[in-house]
């Protein structure tokens, strides 16, 4: 793998490279060689067989092993900015150059990553760039569930025959994480485990954690229970439905008082009027 040293040195808009803190450089990384971009064939040089996935939780990002010459060490998105290592890099969107944070040139990162850059398909900007096997990983399981970019690289260690896999910085706890990728990470981490492999989740994380055993346990009490909660909810669901139904009387009353009060005023005007009750 060229570690790129003579390439010209990129300057992003905030003035800082874009690599940020990870060191491209770095005397522990993994040698990968791309042998097939279109089918993600990739060789690392000597093999290893433990791997860590890191995201942005600052939980446990800097707990990963980057200083271990027995892992490669997976980065993703734009958590380049924490990082001081990584061998393998994944942006698995659609529109991976639209969304990045301010003041950031995502696209030059990429672009001199000495690794490969896994892409739903390849880009010809990127030199590097590797079309992610999503084929070969649904047929891992037979089954088309990938709801994060943490549970396809997952489903890749686990493609690439790593035994060991550390999950590091991926806590899952905060709004559509917790409500649907969090269960995806955590079936591929099932996965993972039915074929014997080790995983490795930070403690901080509510990675294939409980907050009570279900049948064995209470649920816990805190400053309210959950259960409380939904039956609470459940209640004023109900009778916010039966204002709605009395407030719709009320109006259907209002506006038989406002034909009446019409009609007596006619009536107080002289007019003939006369008043034809609907039949």
């Amino acid at each position: 793998m060229s570690e790129q040293s003579n390439a010209p040195t990129t300057i992003c808009p905030d003035g800082q490279p874009p690599h940020a803190n990870l060191d491209i450089h770095h005397p522990l990384a993994a040698h990968c060689k791309i042998i097939n971009p279109d089918r993600a064939i990739v060789e690392t040089i000597p093999p290893r067989a433990k791997v860590a996935i890191v995201g942005f939780a600052e939980s446990s990002r800097h707990l990963a092993p980057y200083d271990d010459p027995d892992w490669e060490i997976w980065g993703l998105n734009q958590v380049n900015r924490f990082i001081p290592r990584a061998d393998r890099w994944f942006d698995i969107h659609a529109d991976w150059n639209t969304h990045v944070v301010e003041g950031t040139d995502h696209l030059a990162f990429l672009q001199t990553f000495p690794g490969p850059v896994y892409l739903t398909g390849r880009d010809p900007r990127i030199e590097r760039s590797v079309r992610f096997p999503i084929e070969d990983c649904i047929d891992l399981t037979g089954i088309d569930y990938f709801q994060s970019t943490v549970g396809f690289m997952l489903a890749l260690a686990i493609r690439d025959g790593f035994t060991t896999i550390g999950l590091y910085g991926i806590d899952l706890v905060c709004g559509e994480e917790w409500d649907y990728q969090k269960p995806n990470a955590e079936f591929w981490i099932g996965f993972a485990l039915g074929r014997g492999l080790t995983v490795i989740t930070s403690e901080k994380s509510a990675l294939c954690r409980q907050s009570y055993r279900y049948g064995y346990e209470e649920e816990p009490k805190s400053l309210v229970k959950m259960s409380e909660l939904r039956a609470r909810k459940k209640e004023l669901e109900q009778k916010r439905q039966q204002a709605l139904v009395n407030l719709a009387a009320c109006d259907g009353a209002l506006q038989d008082v406002e034909m009446w009060n019409e009609l007596a005023t006619l009536r107080h005007h002289h007019s003939n009027v006369e008043f034809k009750p609907k039949t």
